[in-house]
């Protein structure tokens, strides 16, 4: 009280105590500003798969990409974007190699000559970013799996490189287990989000997968 006392009967005190005040204030609304207009992204199962087909002639096969849709829900754009995928057992150990995803708006990371079909590396870094605007979604391939297969692959722009001819399937992707976990790590600017989801995949079959968010009790 005897501090109060002396501000208010100070011209000069109560004059620097206003400045503090309003500086404190101008920061507070700065900060809350930026809290009220960051980007909040979320993560969802894109349901069913998109079918494709592989391969030429009697070898030609049918492919499934299985799909993760994200969200922003915030006020402004999420930037730069980057997908980082780690697969694990349900005991939390991984089971292949953690990869860079792939999202669909990006390039394909292919050039095409007389009918042809090349992989192009200097594309892959086009492809493995986006930017998320407010209200918007975008998706990208989890993993990818061929009808008949019992396994599944981790999917990314690497895949074109490295496998294309083969269906997309990478060795180092590879995941025998019939059920494992997907853990997704969205990283752009002002925004981070980490998200598991479940993969039950006990059939050969590609309508037989079940990709569903993961509860742990």
């Amino acid at each position: 009280m005897l501090l109060l006392e002396q501000i208010f009967s100070s011209p000069s005190l109560m004059l620097i105590a206003g400045v503090i005040l309003g500086f404190a204030i101008s920061i507070l609304a700065v900060f809350l500003t930026y809290q009220f207009r960051k980007p909040s992204i979320i993560m969802k199962v894109v349901k069913g798969f998109v079918r494709s087909e592989c391969g030429s002639g009697t070898k030609k096969s049918s492919i499934g990409f299985f799909q993760i849709a994200v969200v922003n829900i915030g006020r402004s754009s999420a930037l730069d974007c980057q997908i980082e995928i780690t697969f694990k057992d349900t005991d939390g150990k991984s089971i292949a190699e953690t990869i860079v995803g792939k999202w669909d708006r990006g390039p394909e990371p292919m050039m095409d000559f007389s009918n042809l079909r090349f992989p192009q590396p200097s594309f892959v870094h086009f492809s493995e970013y986006a930017n998320i605007r407010p209200n918007r979604s975008e998706k990208f391939s989890l993993f990818i799996k061929v009808d008949g297969d019992q396994e599944c692959y981790g999917f990314g722009a690497a895949n074109y490189i490295e496998a294309y001819h083969d269906c997309f399937r990478m060795p180092s992707r590879r995941i025998s287990h019939d059920v494992f976990l997907a853990e997704i790590n969205i990283i752009g600017g002002r925004v981070r989000r980490t998200q598991t989801f479940l993969v039950d995949n006990k059939t050969a079959g590609l309508d037989g997968v079940k990709l569903s968010r993961w509860m742990q009790y």
